[in-house]
């Protein structure tokens, strides 16, 4: 199981981690630093005497700690890989494009929101789905969008009426076999496969 470090960093040495010049740290090795835990760097000013609240992290890839080459007693050489920070901003995109409902372009939103219901309502959520259930789904999420067109909700309907194109996105791919994850009814009986 991998650890995150939290390690203070001077800002010359933290500029050449983020920028990616330098791929590596040394350190005393008082944390039994292991491949696979995280570096959380936390940029601290010594002529301040605080953090600037810059931060980064990296993965540890490899950890030398022999004292050859140089590496003196009880210190180590950590092999940094580049990117966690990355990822997780990529990640966290990728999230908030996923929930941020398209109420203008129809198609790309219906394409979201079916991607998002499935997320957002797997399989483990309700089970074994039948054709009744779809129906039941698609008429409740059409009379959501017709209750916030009467009510004046323009973007609450407009919304209501992609989720409802997506219920059928969802439903049209179970029909053909796919995986949808999106199974909202009863449980699937014993021995029969699950939808």
């Amino acid at each position: 199981m991998s650890v995150e470090h939290e390690i203070k960093i001077w800002p010359a040495y933290f500029d050449a981690i983020e920028s990616g010049r330098k791929p590596f740290e040394v350190r005393f090795n008082d944390r039994d630093f292991k491949v696979d835990d995280v570096l959380h760097l936390r940029e601290f000013d010594p002529t301040e005497n605080s953090y600037s609240g810059r931060e980064c992290r990296r993965r540890i890839s490899c950890v030398l700690t022999e004292e050859r080459f140089g590496i003196q007693t009880g210190a180590c050489v950590l092999g940094l890989d580049q990117g966690v920070a990355e990822l997780e901003t990529e990640v966290a995109r990728l999230v908030d494009l996923l929930n941020a409902p398209e109420l203008v372009d129809f198609a790309s939103g219906v394409v979201r929101e079916a991607a998002h219901q499935r997320e957002r309502w797997a399989a483990d959520h309700d089970g074994g789905k039948q054709p009744q259930d779809w129906f039941w789904l698609l008429g409740y999420l059409a009379g959501k969008a017709l209750a916030a067109a009467l009510s004046g909700d323009r973007d609450k309907a407009l919304h209501h009426c992609i989720s409802s194109a997506a219920v059928l996105a969802n439903w049209h791919a179970a029909l053909l076999g796919a995986d949808t994850r999106m199974r909202p009814g009863i449980e699937t009986p014993v021995g029969e496969p699950a939808a």
